[in-house]
């Protein structure tokens, strides 16, 4: 079989039949993957697509996908659009802030705290970019997203080895 996030299957190899097979996906919302199989004698079968939906497990997951969609928007000088996905990515991390605090109240669990003071600095990038996507420096507000978007993966690698719903 092979299978891939392009019809035309560039980059993709032929691999062994799996009923559940693994593919490295694009950071897209949606996205359309595309499957071949063959059989012994080398015939193959046409290609077949199908839609995929990512859906964020996390509110910082879903932060994740906003935050790569207001630097898309920069790129498209769509700066108002931008700064609402900037926005609403802040929200995402707020929910997730009350969260860890009802977990450091009910626990006190330290990784709570870590989580906290990691949301905060994400917190403060954000900020910083919103206002910054304001003026014309836009460079420093895509700096600014783009740390912001470190930091948030790194805590969510982080969190899912600890076994914390951020």
């Amino acid at each position: 079989m092979i299978i891939a996030t392009r019809s035309d299957f560039a980059g993709a190899a032929w691999q062994p039949f799996n009923a559940e097979p693994l593919l490295q996906l694009e950071d897209a919302a949606n996205l359309v993957v595309w499957v071949k199989v063959r059989d012994g004698a080398g015939n193959e079968s046409v290609a077949t697509s199908f839609p995929v939906r990512i859906v964020a497990q996390t509110d910082v997951d879903e932060a994740i996908s906003l935050e790569e969609r207001s630097l898309d928007r920069i790129d498209g000088a769509d700066y108002q659009s931008a700064r609402a996905l900037v926005i609403e990515s802040l929200q995402r991390i707020a929910e997730s802030k009350v969260r860890m605090l009802k977990l450091l109240a009910k626990d006190h669990d330290k990784r709570a705290t870590t989580s906290l003071v990691s949301l905060d600095k994400i917190a403060a990038q954000k900020a910083k970019a919103w206002a910054l996507l304001q003026t014309p420096n836009k460079a420093k507000a895509r700096e600014s997203i783009e740390t912001a978007l470190e930091l948030e993966r790194d805590l969510a690698r982080w969190a899912e080895s600890e076994g914390i719903r951020l």
